[in-house]
């Protein structure tokens, strides 16, 4: 039996590209090359160069149809902050309070007070430090002083006895 009048169509896979390392510009030129479209891309802090192909949906050497869309996540530059100067000398409230207000995090290194009237005398980065945000900064402390004749932590300062 012959057929006439039916025509055929071969469809030929397209292998995908590994696109990482590329700018997203170049990514698409690949792709739209290669009979395929550029698809979602999404930026991801990483430490790549900003604006270069991190990750790709459909894996580098996948089989896909031609026109096929292939979603990718480019590299975009981390938020930094500056740890603000002055922060020593400060108390552990305020330091915290001003930490968080840049989205910083805040922690007492172990042994040392975390009253919120606890002086701050040495940070880790210090102030002045770029970071990036939502880093954490350690402090050390130390209690306020007492005043002589004052009472602090259930002892009476000021004379030579430190009685209760």
């Amino acid at each position: 039996m012959t057929t006439f009048g039916t025509e055929s169509q071969l469809t030929v896979a397209r292998t995908v590209l590994d696109l990482t390392s590329n700018t997203v510009s170049d990514a698409r030129k690949l792709l739209t090359d290669h009979d395929l479209r550029l698809g979602d891309t999404t930026g991801a802090e990483s430490g790549a160069e900003s604006g270069t192909v991190v990750g790709q949906r459909v894996a580098a050497g996948g089989e896909v149809e031609p026109g096929t869309t292939v979603d990718i996540k480019f590299a975009k530059a981390a938020a930094t902050v500056w740890i603000p100067t002055g922060i020593v000398g400060k108390t552990l409230a305020a330091v915290q309070d001003e930490l968080g207000a840049l989205r910083l995090h805040l922690s007492v290194t172990t042994g040392y007070s975390r009253a919120s009237d606890a002086v701050v005398t040495f940070s880790i980065p210090a102030s002045g430090s770029e970071v990036r945000e939502g880093s954490t900064v350690v402090v050390v402390t130390e209690d306020t002083p007492v005043e002589p004749g004052q009472r602090g932590n259930g002892w009476r300062y000021g004379d030579d006895s430190c009685s209760q």
